[in-house]
């Protein structure tokens, strides 16, 4: 029969509709194609916000459904989307700017209003030979290249996902739960970031300027929940320049381990204002005027 043949052609579009009304913005696509082991192929999808940026774009969807499901579903009158088995995303670019300090414009695409509903998807989206382009409002921007990873909606509002990217040239993996921006617990490991990466992370109310230089062995850890956010994290910095508090400070070597309201260095080695010295301690960054509190 092509009962569920044809079914798959009408719901494509059902799924398509059913994403717009999720979100604030539109999502479209060029062509489809579909097939009778119950795969949906969108080809060039573009998800765009509600001021017409791009956000999303990509070379094609592939959508794993139960085609059987999908029809008895659609005959019903109910939502399809509990009939999708699987989504794999091939070559995403992903553009994420900071809208206003830790504002990111992905967190306004999905529409709060609850009247739309629980959309009804629990399947596990596969991300392969992605990019993602971030901008940060002090100025930092980034690209990940070759992303690979994956979304698992089964425990739908709380999500899980992982992800291996290469910045710069260097891999990292991060993964961790995500339910809202005022609930999420991420877990990051890295080889080596731009130390200036850090800034968008830190307290909009320290005067501290992270300008140069690289941070190599990283663990970094960040969770948002009702007692606000809280930032863990450690690495060893390379040939570092900052600006603290009207301090320059250059050729910083040594551990440095950042939280949400302080920045602890071991054994650091460098410059403050062209004078050379050996740092121990800690500085308090949850303040206008930042507090010192070092072993020179």
């Amino acid at each position: 029969t092509l009962f569920p043949y044809t079914t798959l052609f009408r719901s494509s579009t059902t799924i398509t509709t059913t994403l717009n009304e999720h979100i604030n913005g539109t999502v479209s696509f060029s062509a489809m194609d579909v097939s009778l082991t119950g795969k949906i192929f969108l080809y060039d999808p573009l998800i765009k916000d509600t001021q017409g940026k791009t956000v999303i774009t990509g070379d094609n969807v592939e959508i794993q459904v139960n085609p059987w499901q999908m029809a008895k579903l659609a005959a019903s009158g109910d939502n399809v989307a509990s009939s999708i088995q699987a989504v794999t995303v091939v070559a995403p670019v992903v553009h994420i700017w900071e809208k206003t300090p830790g504002e990111w414009n992905l967190a306004s695409l999905i529409k709060k209003d609850t009247n739309a509903g629980d959309p009804g998807f629990r399947a596990v989206v596969y991300v392969r030979k992605g990019t993602i382009k971030a901008s940060a409002i002090e100025g930092v921007s980034l690209q990940a290249d070759s992303c690979e990873g994956m979304v698992d909606f089964s425990s739908y509002p709380e999500l899980y996902g992982q992800i291996t990217m290469h910045i710069d040239g260097k891999p990292i993996v991060a993964s961790g739960y995500y339910t809202s921006m005022r609930k999420y617990d991420i877990k990051l490991h890295g080889d080596s970031v731009k130390a200036a990466y850090v800034m968008p992370f830190m307290s909009t109310t320290s005067d501290v300027k992270v300008e140069d230089g690289t941070i190599e062995n990283i663990s970094a850890h960040i969770v948002q929940n009702h007692r606000g956010i809280m930032i863990s994290g450690n690495g060893d910095i390379q040939n570092g320049t900052a600006n603290v508090h009207g301090y320059k400070l250059d050729a910083l070597t040594g551990k440095v381990g950042v939280s949400t309201d302080e920045i602890s260095l071991k054994n650091i080695s460098g410059n403050i204002n062209g004078q050379a010295v050996h740092l121990d301690g800690i500085v308090k960054t949850n303040a206008e005027t930042p507090v010192f509190q070092l072993d020179v």
